[in-house]
């Protein structure tokens, strides 16, 4: 899961580590998103990305527990106010 994906450039670097990675990514902002699939056409076509229109806390309460092998935040957890982001970090402990 890659919560505050923005455009998607460090989504690059994770599709490119792993071709067997399957990645949410999810962002608040419509056009974030837009520009993320336009950059992502290939993967998203394929599979392996899935982009999800929320905040992070609701995308990652909505996900079962232990469902998710990693979370990649690149320019996003550390953005958050600290009740935010704690209440963000036990989901993703969870």
């Amino acid at each position: 899961v890659e919560p505050g994906c923005g455009p998607a450039t460090p989504t690059a670097c994770l599709l490119g580590g792993r071709r067997d990675l399957r990645l949410l990514s999810v962002d608040n902002a419509p056009a974030m998103l837009r520009q993320a699939r336009a950059a992502h056409a290939t993967a998203l076509a394929e599979g392996r990305l899935v982009l999800r229109e929320a905040d992070a806390l609701s995308a990652l309460g909505d996900l079962p527990d232990d469902s998710v092998d990693f979370v990649a935040s690149a320019y996003t957890v550390h953005n958050f106010l600290s009740g935010y982001r704690h209440r963000v970090l036990t989901e993703v402990l969870r």
